[in-house]
């Protein structure tokens, strides 16, 4: 009982940031437009949410919704920045498609209140929970327990990683090679370049980024990600990098008594340029090569 209570609160506060009544006529019922809405949810299986939110944002905005009376029927659109604006019927389809969206996504799927799937197309389905149901009054006892859902993780064509369900332990294994674009549930997380490239360079390999998508995902990963994340990879190259001293002598003669003297530590590049394979020079070696003749400028290191 305690989780429908603050869905009820938290929708109510969400909405009163986008519509607002007539102070004049009366007040938006934010309550009862909700209600009205997803008490509609089919009680024998799932539905497109696509579909759903279109239908309604047409059918069942308050503008039109019967549910809500006219004296209370919203005036105005308010903006999270500050300030209103006169609601108009040529956007108010638009606005409320994006209020019921964003409550689906941000309440009732976290609170455990809808069972969401995914098809074959990549398109969202869902229906009430049981929690779901006594919210909206459609049972009388709340049954509160883990919602199921067929599909927790979604991987799109387009490269975003779309939860329909909180997954902890999915978000720490493809956190360290996708973008962060969300939180809790709808899109998370973007598969990007410079993200498989930063992993690529702690060691993670494109198969071991293929398998930790394909262990969360419902549906195999679609052909365009992969191989995307192949070429990612293999456009990746490791190079080894080490530290030398260059020495240049001053003709052929002494670079070839300077590479004897120093060993097989020392290779010639070119003609007079020798590259010795170490940090430093010390003082030993340094004294060597002065017993030969051979002097080092101060600043050698």
């Amino acid at each position: 009982m305690r989780g429908c209570g603050v869905v009820r609160a938290d929708r109510t506060e969400k909405i009163r940031c986008a519509l607002e009544g007539d102070g004049e006529t009366g007040d938006f019922d934010h309550q009862a437009w909700l209600d009205s809405i997803w008490r509609q949810t089919p009680d024998g299986g799932c539905v497109a949410l696509n579909a759903f939110l279109d239908y309604h944002a047409r059918v069942s905005n308050p503008r039109v919704n019967p549910a809500i009376p006219e004296a209370g029927r919203p005036r105005w659109v308010s903006h999270f920045g500050g300030g209103r604006t006169v609601l108009r019927e040529e956007t108010i389809e638009e606005i409320c498609r994006k209020i019921l969206e964003n409550f689906f996504w941000s309440s009732l799927v976290p609170l455990g209140c809808m069972e969401t799937t995914a098809r074959e197309d990549g398109q969202v389905w869902f229906r009430l929970s049981s929690a779901g149901k006594h919210l909206f009054g459609q049972t009388a006892e709340l049954a509160y327990g883990q919602p199921v859902a067929d599909a927790a993780i979604i991987i799109q064509p387009n490269f975003d990683v779309v939860f329909l369900q909180p997954n902890l332990s999915a978000e720490v294994e493809l956190s360290p090679f996708a973008e962060r674009a969300g939180k809790q549930v709808r899109m998370l997380f973007r598969l990007t370049r410079r993200k498989a490239i930063l992993a690529a360079s702690l060691g993670t390999t494109a198969e071991a980024m293929l398998a930790a998508l394909q262990k969360h995902s419902s549906k195999p990963l679609p052909a365009n990600v992969t191989e995307e994340i192949r070429s990612w990879f293999a456009a990746c190259r490791s190079l080894a990098v080490r530290r030398s001293i260059l020495i240049e002598a001053s003709d052929r003669e002494t670079a070839l008594r300077v590479q004897r003297l120093l060993g097989p530590g020392c290779v010639v590049l070119k003609d007079t340029l020798l590259e010795w394979r170490a940090t430093a020079i010390d003082a030993k070696t340094r004294a060597k090569l002065t017993e030969q003749g051979i002097f080092l400028d101060a600043e050698t290191p």
